[in-house]
């Protein structure tokens, strides 16, 4: 019997967008939206801008083999900083946090 991995790797692999009920496409897209959002705002307080800067100077994805050398680390560690920096100003002014 395959392992629960390999059967949940199966299962993403062999299902379509067509296969996707509309709320989980709906609920997909909100949380991508919001996440987005988040790290847009997250930019605009001194921990999301200074992970930008700090992913800049790390080297960022580029085009062809150099963006297969530099990867996608710095640039990805650096949304979801500002995006959690964003969460953190909206819980502190009262708002709820998704």
């Amino acid at each position: 019997m395959p392992s629960l991995t390999q059967q949940l790797a199966d299962f993403a692999s062999h299902t379509g967008y067509g296969d996707l009920p509309q709320p989980v496409i709906h609920e997909a897209k909100r949380v991508i939206l919001d996440s987005l959002g988040c790290a847009l705002a997250g930019m605009a307080v001194d921990k999301g801008s200074l992970s930008v800067k700090l992913a800049r100077r790390l080297g960022g994805p580029g085009v062809g083999a150099e963006r297969a050398r530099r990867g996608a680390g710095a640039p990805a560690l650096a949304l979801a900083v500002a995006g959690r920096a964003a969460a953190g100003r909206r819980r502190a002014a009262g708002a709820a946090v998704a």
